[in-house]
Parts: C-alpha cells; structure tokens; sequence
C-alpha cells in the first residue's frame, strides 16, 4: 500500500486555549490525506501553555474535555473546508485525548479509509463513550491507541477502537514510559 513519502506543509493554527495549539497539515502533492495534530501536555508551570496543558490535564469532564470544546468551532471550520475530506487526527498524551474527541464527535469528517493515530492517551470517560457506541459501526472513522508498557496514563478512563500496548525489552519508569513512543503492528 505504500505510495511514496508525503510532504506536508501546516496551513493552520488553531489556538485551543492559552496558546496550546494543534496543527491543521494538508499535503503538498496528489498523495496524502490532510492530518489535524495535537500536541500533548508541557510539563512546565513557567510557561502560560504549560500552566493551560496540565490544568486541561486534570478536568473533571476528562482530560481536555473543555479545551476540545473552546475550539471545537474553529476546528469544525478547518475539517471541513476546501480539500480537507477525509481528515485524519493525531496526537501523544493529551493530544491524544483531543484527537479522540475529535473523532469522536467530529466522526463525519474523518477518514473511514485511512487511520487516525493516538499514542499514550488518556482513556475517555464514560459518557463520550456512550457518543461513540452511539455511532453507527460503518460511520466510525478508524483510530488506533498505543500505550507504550509501564505508562499509566492510558489506565484513566477508557480505551475505544483498537488499542495495543506496545513495549521492548527495556523496563521504563512510568514517566519515561509515557514519553517514550513505541510503533507496532499486528501480525
């Protein structure tokens, strides 16, 4: 399936709350699918974003619940402007919790035939998981977790669509392991 390397180039910035900001990445050539990319928490009580990442970190509707919901406008906007059909989200860590409400409430404008990405996010709480039980099976987009072993922030809450745990031979501490991202596929 592999059809070459895709060169991206960011088109849009999207302030979700106090200057944490996601990526909107569309490609360059006839390859590709465009990509919404969401950072994950800045460990760093210094910094105006690192103050706003770790707040979002512990809301108590789930982890960027209000974030997602601050910007949920903007990000529609950018979902379904020209060219941008078949969108897939991305994101590490809180990142991830945002690229799962993404898809989860945004589902009609992500890709059903290429795969969205989480990597060491939080799980989601129960009622947003009821949204996404509620989505018809063939309307679902595809979006994969992975939880790299010994992180625990993929305890919290719960997983949905396919989530595998990843893991080498080396045994991580809790914090390297949520940093660390380990890549797998089923086989």
């Amino acid at each position: 399936d592999f059809k070459g390397i895709v060169k991206y180039r960011v088109n849009s910035t999207f302030d979700l709350w106090k200057e944490v900001v996601a990526f909107g990445l569309v490609p360059e050539g006839e390859i590709g699918k465009p990509i919404l990319l969401y950072r994950g928490t800045e460990f760093n009580f210094a910094t105006k974003t690192g103050r706003a990442t770790m707040l979002s970190d512990l809301d108590p509707e789930g982890p960027g619940h209000k974030m997602f919901n601050v910007a949920r406008e903007e990000i529609q906007k950018w979902l379904r402007g020209p060219g941008r059909s078949d969108v897939i989200v991305m994101g590490h860590s809180l990142g991830g919790a945002l690229a799962n409400y993404t898809a989860i409430y945004e589902y009609d404008a992500i890709s059903k035939t290429g795969h969205s990405y989480t990597f060491n996010a939080p799980g989601i709480d129960e009622p947003v998981v009821a949204v996404w039980d509620a989505i018809p099976v063939e309307k679902r987009p595809k979006i994969t977790t992975y939880i790299s072993r010994g992180d625990l922030v993929g305890k919290f809450g719960k997983l949905y669509g396919e989530a595998f745990e990843v893991y080498n031979h080396q045994k991580f501490s809790p914090v390297i392991a949520h940093q660390t991202l380990l890549f797998a596929k089923p086989y």
